[in-house]
């Protein structure tokens, strides 16, 4: 019985482990690509990298 609880926590702690390095993952990814896009803006002084940004994104 207490194997079952052994690997019931095992799972909790790597489900946990999981969603905060996904998050961690996915956060810094999409910053990433923020800051190109508004780099591109500030570089051409348009919002037409982001209008292209977006219509890749749809």
């Amino acid at each position: 019985m207490s194997d079952i609880w052994l690997y019931l926590g095992i799972m909790a702690i790597s489900s946990v482990l999981g969603v905060i390095l996904g998050y961690v993952g996915l956060t810094a990814h999409f910053n990433g690509r923020f800051l190109t896009v508004a780099d591109a803006c500030q570089e051409t002084d348009s919002l037409e990298p982001l209008i292209d940004e977006l219509e890749q994104q749809s």
